[in-house]
């Protein structure tokens, strides 16, 4: 399991706070800490798969997954709404998981974590 920590980094035009999700590198995963900019992975929120990103720099201590992602349709989806549906904001810690194949990101629990 890996623990991670809603962050907001702005707002959009239509004043919805933008929000990321941000993982420690120190934290024990298997997800790579050494990246240089922005790879694909998937993201699981309440059962449906988006395409999304996961962004990181070597002098960052976190990685964060991207505000902006996409449907398996290609459909464009905001982080930040698909967050709020589930009840989450800022500064909320939320568990995620890590597939096997090291290619999708669950998010567990829609409640957030104390």
């Amino acid at each position: 399991m890996i623990t991670g920590t809603i962050r907001r980094v702005g707002y959009y035009p239509d004043c919805i706070p933008k929000l990321i999700i941000r993982i420690n590198k120190g934290e024990p995963h298997r997800l790579d800490n050494s990246l240089n900019g922005r790879v694909p992975i998937r993201m699981e929120i309440n059962g449906s798969i988006y395409e999304a990103g996961l962004r990181s720099t070597p002098g960052m201590v976190y990685l964060m997954v991207c505000t902006d992602l996409h449907d398996l349709e290609g459909r464009p989806a905001r982080l930040s709404e698909l967050l709020l549906e589930q009840g989450l904001c800022a500064n909320q810690k939320v568990s995620l998981q890590l597939n096997a194949d090291r290619n999708t990101l669950t998010l567990l629990d829609g409640r957030g974590i104390m």
